[in-house]
């Protein structure tokens, strides 16, 4: 069974699961859709796009600090052209000390492993502790992209502080979890579907048939998978799709034809209108770009 896509982030190694990815991108999709077990800080450092965390609609525009819980479903879709740049922190549970049987930090950290509490996905610019959690992103992005001699540690202690400001300012109320229960039981449906579509994304899908591996009617399901997602079910599909067709266009010799049959597309000129609708250019540019 594959999980590439969903599950499968690259952390670098077991003893130290942590990575930085630094985006910059002038695509309607700024983040694909997907989720791990990990946690992620998204620091936008350009431009405005608006993320949608289990259903959770969020604009977002230079500066915002985005946080997303272990296990939820995540994408980010830009309204307007514009160029947005941001990094993300992706990281295990286990940096902040919370495999340490009987230690403070497991009793600490175990209610959000554990999904019964969470941090809130965004920390406002005009929130009083901002800037002291900005600082320590910021401090903690130098560390590991410098990698000076004990770059583990600091960037460890960085993540440990992070998470308690976090946890201290930015914990969702009490009264805000019946909500959040009813949109992480309608994304933990959708992560059944997002595997079958890893998987069978060359062939057709039918909306008929989408709907029915989540239990639900194709009226409601449209309606969900759009409230999570903030695309329809065909758009998700295409972009899905191209996102397929860019790797393969870096990392193969096959003829854009070929690519084209391969990621569920039955002509080429169907496949180039879909790709240039999405990218502003035709897929001969990308590989001509790489």
């Amino acid at each position: 069974m594959r999980d590439e896509l969903w599950e499968n982030t690259n952390l670098l190694d077991h003893s130290f699961p942590i990575n930085i990815f630094h985006n910059d991108t002038f695509e309607t999709e700024t983040l694909h859709l997907h989720w791990h077990e990990h946690y992620e800080i998204i620091l936008l450092k350009s431009g405005e796009t608006v993320f949608y965390i289990n259903g959770n609609r969020i604009p977002a525009i230079a500066g915002d600090i985005i946080f997303i819980n272990s296990g939820e479903l995540h994408t980010a879709l830009s309204e307007y052209p514009n160029h947005v740049q941001y990094d993300a922190i992706v990281f295990h549970s286990s940096l902040l000390g919370n495999e340490l049987e009987g230690s403070l930090s497991q009793d600490i950290v175990s209610s959000y492993v554990k999904r019964n509490t969470k941090v809130a996905n965004i920390i406002n610019q005009d929130h009083p502790q901002y800037y002291t959690v900005k600082e320590a992103i910021v401090s903690l992005t130098e560390e590991f992209t410098k990698k000076d001699t004990g770059y583990q540690l600091a960037v460890r202690a960085y993540c440990q502080l992070i998470f308690m400001q976090l946890i201290r300012s930015f914990t969702v109320q009490q009264g805000d979890e019946l909500q959040l229960d009813v949109l992480k039981k309608k994304a933990e449906r959708f992560k059944a579907l997002l595997l079958f579509i890893e998987e069978n994304y060359s062939q057709k899908i039918t909306v008929g048939k989408a709907a029915s591996i989540v239990n639900l009617s194709p009226y409601h399901f449209c309606k969900v998978f759009k409230e999570l997602t903030g695309s329809t079910f065909i758009q998700f599909i295409n972009l899905h799709r191209i996102y397929e067709a860019d790797k393969l266009l870096v990392n193969s010799i096959w003829s854009i034809s070929e690519i084209a049959e391969r990621v569920g597309f039955n002509s080429i000129y169907r496949f180039s209108k879909v790709y240039k609708n999405i990218k502003g250019y035709p897929p001969s540019n990308q590989r001509k770009m790489m």
